[in-house]
């Protein structure tokens, strides 16, 4: 019996993904029990949002990790309930409108009397985070998307991964 590459490449996926999802578990638990005690102006927040989101997403999002390893995980493949499936694609957008790139228009650059741009912000404002509220609605949902790669985990069993 030889290993199935594209079944061996499948498990590699699922094995990545779900640290991914445990990663981002670990972010969207920290961020539910934050609290602004340091005075830091929401940057704990932003910064643990913005782990949470690209943890979450690296799964979902193309992945250079060899021949032996498939590109990215298909989110149909884990059965998503409608809910499920909105809260994912609203992770998405979070990844690509907010946290991943930086489009111009959230900025908001000031322009000052006589058509002149003001000075360069040092960051924009306010701080984009998800509410502690939101956090623990998200971890949820982080939980069970890393759940349903554990049960794909379990169908493999050891023999799955040969071929006569």
């Amino acid at each position: 019996m030889t290993v199935d590459p594209a079944r061996e490449a499948e498990y590699r996926r699922l094995v990545i993904s779900h640290w991914d999802l445990d990663e981002a578990a670990g972010f969207a638990s920290a961020l539910s029990r934050w609290t602004d005690r340091a005075g830091d102006g929401g940057a704990v927040a932003e910064a643990l949002s913005l782990a949470l989101v690209v943890a979450y997403m690296r799964p979902f999002t193309k992945n250079w990790l060899g021949d032996n390893t498939d590109r990215r995980l298909d989110v149909a493949s884990l059965r998503l309930s409608d809910t499920d499936l909105g809260m994912h694609n609203r992770l998405a957008f979070a990844r690509d409108k907010v946290f991943a790139h930086s489009d111009p228009l959230p900025l908001q650059l000031r322009i000052e009397d006589g058509g002149q741009l003001g000075p360069i912000p040092h960051m924009r404002e306010p701080r984009v985070a998800f509410s502690t509220e939101s956090a623990a609605e998200l971890l949820a949902h982080v939980v069970l998307v890393r759940d349903r790669i554990a049960a794909r985990l379990a169908e493999f069993g050891t023999g799955l991964m040969f071929r006569e």
